[in-house]
This record gives C-alpha cells, structure tokens and sequence, in this order.
C-alpha cells in the first residue's frame, strides 16, 4: 500500500458521491486538488467512474471527450469501452478508417443501444447481424 493509497480512496470515493447525489464532478478538479504522484492513479479510476455515469445518464461517449486529461486518460477511456461492450451506444461505435467496417464486439447481448435491449443475436448475414 503506497503512501498515497488513502487519498486517492478518498477523492474517488468524493467523486463517486457527488455523481450519487446528482451532480457532475470534473476530474479536473479532482486532479487539481490531488498530488501529482496520485495523478496516474486517479485517473485509472475516475475515467472509468465518469464512462459508467455518464452511460447511465444516456450519454454518448468518445475516448477524445478526455483529451483534455492527456493522452493516458483518453487511452484508458478507449480501453474501458473496449473492455466492457455494456458501455456501448450508437455513437460508441466506430468505423476503422482501414476498411470502413463498422468494429463492434463480438457478443453484444445484454447492451443497451437507445431505448433498446439486444436480448438475443437472430441472424447474421454479408451486411451484419440481428
């Protein structure tokens, strides 16, 4: 356990609170209050708190809306995305500039894209699946 261990809990446990009661903390401030050894850290665990919030609220999510962060944040938002296919909407989904095929994980059951669930994959085809 590092020296700093207790002040990131406590800023992330700060953060998590003050999305629970409605409001939308900036991790910038977050940062601004912190030491700079706890910056890596932080943002290991506030980018991807801020994704999970900012989904539930219906949010659509680009790795570049942390660009402001620095490249480590917007690389950690794109691996969240990646990892977790629930964090997943319309506009998560990008188009690979290599061969304009749309990249989508495998098995999406259980996402919520809009007002709707995929509950279950129905068929498959040349154009995509159902």
């Amino acid at each position: 356990m590092s020296q700093f261990d207790d002040q990131i809990d406590l800023l992330c446990d700060r953060f998590e609170d003050a999305w629970i009661a409605g409001n939308r903390p900036s991790i910038t401030e977050v940062m601004a209050e912190s030491n700079p050894a706890t910056h890596q850290a932080l943002l290991e665990n506030l980018v991807p708190t801020d994704i999970e919030y900012r989904i539930k609220l219906g949010e659509a999510i680009d790795p570049g809306d942390y660009s402001e962060l620095g490249p480590q944040a917007i690389a950690i938002a794109q691996s969240e995305l990646d990892r977790n296919p629930a964090n997943l909407n319309e506009s998560n989904l990008k188009i690979d500039s290599d061969d304009d095929k749309p990249v989508v994980p495998i098995d999406v059951t259980g996402t919520q894209i809009g007002p709707y669930r995929l509950v279950r994959k129905i068929g498959e085809g040349g154009m995509g699946s159902v």
